[in-house]
């Protein structure tokens, strides 16, 4: 009876740790074909970047704009699951951007590119970092939640899906009004490759 007690204790540490391992890792995969296994680099590359979570002191125009955002992205492509998010001050605005990204394309990519992450839903908005919007970020996000690695692996196909992009643009004013200027998402398909609908 002890010994069945013993296994199952650690059978049950195991299934918890895996299961955090689990939340503190997102898997980006690459297909190649048998062409191109050369791409396939000796070191498994990875970028770990802090949590990040809207900050209560924030602006609450950004963060709804940011969110609504994330929504219409989350509803529609399911094809990509990472995007970098760029928040740039303007006098009188600021310039909201989410494009998905083929993050490690950059054999230069680096966590300080990056002020942290945000998970929405099932897609991850990586924070980018530019010279002037580094005291927004600060204003309005949270750095408490530990970090996250986002790591590459390949998957072997005979043919490779077509990369489709999503990009959206918007800008949030003063009094809170949100202009779209682009609005381009990689619709969700059926299995004939048909686009659907969605509410």
């Amino acid at each position: 009876m002890r010994i069945r007690y013993i296994i199952f204790s650690m059978m049950l540490l195991l299934t918890v740790t895996a299961f955090a391992k689990g939340r503190d890792e997102v898997i980006v995969t690459r297909q190649i074909t048998a062409d191109e296994r050369h791409l396939i680099p000796d070191k498994t590359l990875s970028l770990t970047v802090k949590r990040a979570s809207f900050s209560r002191r924030g602006n609450t125009y950004l963060t709804h704009a940011i969110l609504s955002l994330a929504d219409s992205i989350a509803d529609n492509d399911i094809s990509n699951r990472v995007f970098e998010l760029i928040i740039e001050p303007k006098i009188g605005h600021t310039d909201i951007a989410i494009r998905s990204t083929q993050l490690f394309d950059n054999p230069n990519v680096s966590n300080s590119d990056y002020y942290g992450v945000l998970h929405h839903r099932h897609i991850y908005l990586l924070l980018r970092l530019t010279p002037a919007n580094k005291p927004l970020l600060k204003e309005n996000l949270d750095l408490r939640g530990g970090k996250l690695s986002l790591i590459q692996e390949f998957e072997m196909v005979e043919y490779k899906a077509p990369y489709e992009p999503t990009t959206v643009m918007a800008t949030v004013n003063d009094a809170g009004a949100t202009t779209i200027s682009m609005l381009q998402i990689n619709l969700k398909q059926d299995n004939d490759g048909n686009e659907q609908q969605t509410d």
